[in-house]
């Protein structure tokens, strides 16, 4: 217990000695149909597959109960009671509720605007006198990876901006006219934090989305990235740092799954050298989406390339050539969950370093004590991967050490999913990482065995 108190101080005099906090807590996909003896081969649903391992706080290869989110929440006033701004890029919604693509369910988009109105309602209650950020996920609408069609369009915007901002009492400052104008039209939104000189861009990325079908909204795209000019112009004659959220990250992404391309290719166009001619004033991009916490990357193919391609994550990982990709709290992809807090210094050019926490997941199992009880401290990028800060020197002075180190290699790759790196195994960790859960095949020895053998030529 002394140890627990003395560590909450020492966390809450790091967040008083940072001049801006970004807490960030994605891809929740709360599931309010979640049954604790629930099967994971069903996503744990009520009234399907049941096994016996009691599991309140949530289980492997299911979505979020509602105690899992709200604890998280829980934990992370413990550490930090008042960040400057709490950051939500989307997929509030569990994946249990059906969905078809191109089909319009209305049963489906009731409870799904039911998870929304829970979810918005559960951060404010819980820290009332905090800004959130939301944008919409790709599991936030009834037709995925979609933005609303015109039938429905008006009816989804204007509940979500009450959801988002008018409803919560920390955001009311940002209901204003330009933002109603922008978000009813596109789903986007902008929160200036004045007393901080910062501005945050709320993105709607789903209008980039290489499967939002181009007849939903066509002029969507367009009016955002003119939107975004603006916004930008705006922050620099005021001297603000600008902070972009979305859901889906840009380029060719990286993933446990294979190498995927979120956006289509044409918007990338437009907004990358957008991106690069603002980079001065862009203190941080930060996406969701991929479950698995790091910074995004190109892909290469070559298993024997992607330890070297998770030390080109990092290269990558600077504000201004890549994005900030957390942990999700759904452990629905083998991931224990977690969120993660951002500190940046005085001028606020980059961050200087995260906290990240985790959900002990299997643990909880068959438990039923507080789920406080196993949200831990994981890991602080400076105190213990030795990441000085997150510019671009930070991150390759990291990169030349890491590069040499196996040990320090591992325990990085070992925090990505959530794990304590005195107690997991290197096997079970790549395992983990690169081969798709709950398939059982050859492929997936060959890949961890490749890997292992790799990973002991380059380093042993």
């Amino acid at each position: 217990m002394k140890f627990l108190y003395l560590f909450l101080v020492l966390s809450l005099f790091a967040s008083l000695k940072a001049k801006f906090t970004v807490a960030m807590m994605n891809d929740v996909h709360l599931d309010l149909n979640y049954d604790p003896y629930g099967s994971s081969e069903s996503g744990c649903q009520k009234g399907k597959l049941k096994d016996s391992t009691l599991a309140l706080y949530g289980k492997i290869g299911c979505d979020s109960p509602y105690a899992l989110f709200r604890s998280g929440l829980e934990k992370m006033k413990l550490v930090n009671p008042h960040p400057d701004v709490i950051i939500v890029p989307g997929d509030m919604v569990t994946h249990a509720i059906p969905r078809n693509d191109g089909v319009f369910d209305p049963n489906a988009y009731r409870k799904l605007m039911i998870v929304i109105h829970n979810y918005t309602k559960t951060v404010a209650s819980v820290f009332p006198e905090t800004p959130v950020v939301f944008t919409q996920g790709n599991e936030d609408y009834v037709i995925n990876y979609n933005v609303p069609t015109k039938t429905h369009k008006q009816s989804y915007y204007r509940l979500n901006y009450k959801n988002y901002i008018t409803n919560i009492k920390a955001n009311q400052f940002s209901d204003t006219r330009e933002n109603q104008r922008i978000f009813e039209s596109t789903g986007s939104y902008s929160m200036e934090l004045a007393a901080k000189k910062v501005l945050v861009l709320s993105i709607n990325s789903m209008h980039f989305s290489e499967r939002n079908l181009p007849t939903n909204d066509p002029k969507g795209p367009k009016e955002i990235f003119e939107w975004m000019e603006l916004k930008l112009d705006y922050a620099r004659k005021r001297g603000l740092k600008v902070i972009f959220v979305y859901h889906i990250p840009h380029g060719e992404i990286a993933t446990p799954f294979g190498s995927v391309r979120f956006w289509q290719k044409k918007h990338e166009d437009i907004y990358m050298p957008m991106i690069k001619k603002n980079a001065d004033i862009i203190a941080g991009i930060y996406t969701g989406h991929i479950h698995i916490s790091g910074m995004a990357a190109s892909f290469t193919d070559s298993i024997e390339a992607r330890i070297d391609l998770e030390l080109d994550q990092l290269k990558r990982g600077s504000h201004n050539s890549g994005q900030m990709m957390n942990r999700a709290v759904s452990p629905v992809l083998g991931n224990n969950p977690g969120f993660t807090l951002y500190y940046y210094d005085e001028g606020m050019d980059y961050a200087s370093h995260y906290e990240e926490y985790t959900f002990m997941l299997v643990s909880s199992y068959n438990q039923r004590d507080s789920p406080l009880d196993y949200w831990r401290y994981l890991y602080n990028s400076k105190k213990d991967l030795g990441i000085n800060n997150l510019s671009e020197n930070g991150i390759r002075d990291f990169l030349a050490t890491i590069d040499k180190d196996f040990n320090k290699f591992m325990k990085y790759m070992m925090y990505r999913m959530g794990k304590d790196s005195s107690t997991e195994s290197l096997s079970e960790t790549i395992s983990q990482i690169y081969c798709r859960r709950n398939i059982k095949n050859d492929g997936c020895e060959v890949c961890l065995n490749s890997l292992i053998r790799y990973a002991k030529e380059r380093y042993l």
